[in-house]
């Protein structure tokens, strides 16, 4: 979950909805002549948070019994191992190339950390076995790269808007950099949302977030935080995306 602290309690977006959200922004990009399996790689974003741990043992509240952020989590080596196993292992069922993907994200958020063994294991062999696949598929790893990028590109961009990040007074904020490009988001006084360049077909385009507020604080167990989730008001976040007459890019 994404949690932030808000004067009437707790707002949460459920990570699988953070994924919709960037699946949903990928769709709006002009054709990326160097990303192959288009429709798969949309595949992967869209399901890149989902198969979180379910609600069981408080594993969703912190020790004061607040709703816990996904930066809070804490797993150990053995439950890291299998969630990225997991993952991998379902995106193979799905197609390759969302198994390459997943395998190619778990790199990225693993391989400067200090890892278990056996996870250090699983990333290396899919390294290690991620050419021939590629081979097979009939495609590059600079393609692969290309998609990643674009995961990631709209990854940031999601988690930017679920969190409530853009800054205030229309400061900029810098997203990942997609296809050798460095890109800036902010939002206007009349509150639409601005990216320079500008990579999208359309010059307008809405894109919204279900967000659910807890105005309870503290929980006692992770059965009654799902209750209430369940029984909270849901609120249907919109933000209105415009190109910037200043942009260089885009029709």
């Amino acid at each position: 979950m994404i949690v932030k602290s808000v004067e009437t309690g707790w707002e949460v977006v459920y990570q699988a909805a953070h994924a919709l959200l960037a699946g949903k922004i990928a769709t709006q990009l002009r054709q990326l002549p160097a990303v192959h399996y288009w429709p798969e790689t949309l595949a992967a974003l869209f399901e890149h948070d989902d198969h979180k741990t379910s609600f069981g043992k408080n594993v969703y509240l912190t020790s004061l019994g607040a709703p816990k952020d996904f930066t809070q989590f804490r797993f150990t080596a053995k439950e890291r191992a299998r969630e990225v196993s997991r993952r991998i292992e379902n995106g193979y069922r799905k197609h390759r190339w969302i198994g390459l993907l997943a395998a190619r994200h778990a790199e990225e958020l693993y391989r400067s950390e200090k890892i278990s063994p056996s996870l250090r294991a699983l990333i290396d062999d899919e390294i290690e076995r991620r050419a021939s696949i590629l081979h097979e598929l009939g495609t590059t790893k600079a393609a692969l790269e290309s998609a990643y990028a674009v995961l990631q590109w709209c990854d940031r961009i999601s988690l930017i808007l679920c969190q409530g990040a853009i800054p205030a007074m229309h400061r900029r904020i810098e997203i990942a950099p997609l296809e050798n490009q460095r890109y800036q988001m902010w939002q206007r006084p009349d509150n639409t949302v601005a990216i320079d360049p500008w990579p999208f077909s359309a010059k307008i385009f809405v894109e919204h977030v279900e967000v659910r507020t807890l105005q309870q604080l503290t929980f006692t167990s992770d059965s009654e935080l799902q209750e209430q989730l369940r029984a909270c008001p849901v609120e249907m976040r919109t933000w209105h995306f415009q190109k910037t007459a200043r942009s260089n890019r885009g029709h």
